[in-house]
């Protein structure tokens, strides 16, 4: 878990318990409780389940994960991955329900929304929109290189042929 990630808004970490801060999270100066499931580096998403939104038997579910062994060695969202409660549930798939997004922007969404958050220093290809015919061709010439993944290799169809006679 990294505490060294600067944010654009007020973000302090918990001196008592691992994966919970106090975070500006609507920007309007007042500080909230917030377990931190996981912090998106690429582009500063804050994936956060709010402590006032849950109640005193989620709240001791979450403590009983937090608070497990090792547990600031790794993201709230892995060990959530790997615990069941009680009742027979994943924990990640039961608290993704409260699970909201902070976009750098400072935009609040539901991840699985269909939404994402952008941050100002993503790489993107350059437009071209109102450049002249000529640049509109140099560019699109340039090599896109970043996040190309190379085609695996395709096999043939069905099984290979049996060697038994």
């Amino acid at each position: 878990m990294s505490r060294t990630t600067t944010l654009p808004y007020t973000f302090q970490w918990s001196t008592t318990h691992p994966h919970i801060a106090w975070a500006d999270i609507y920007n309007n100066g007042v500080l909230i409780e917030i377990a931190v499931v996981a912090l998106d580096e690429k582009n500063g998403d804050l994936y956060f389940i709010p402590i006032a939104a849950l109640d005193n038997v989620d709240r001791e579910r979450l403590i009983k994960i937090i608070t497990k062994r090792d547990a600031h060695k790794y993201p709230l969202w892995d060990l959530m991955s790997g615990s069941t409660l009680k009742n027979g549930i994943n924990a990640l798939e039961y608290f993704n329900q409260l699970v909201k997004v902070r976009s750098v922007s400072g935009q609040i969404f539901t991840p699985n929304s269909g939404k994402m958050g952008a941050a100002s220093t993503l790489t993107t290809r350059p437009t071209t929109f109102g450049a002249p015919p000529a640049q509109q061709a140099e560019v699109a010439q340039q090599p896109v290189t970043e996040g190309v993944q190379e085609e695996p290799v395709r096999r043939g169809p069905g099984r290979p042929p049996s060697t038994k006679k």
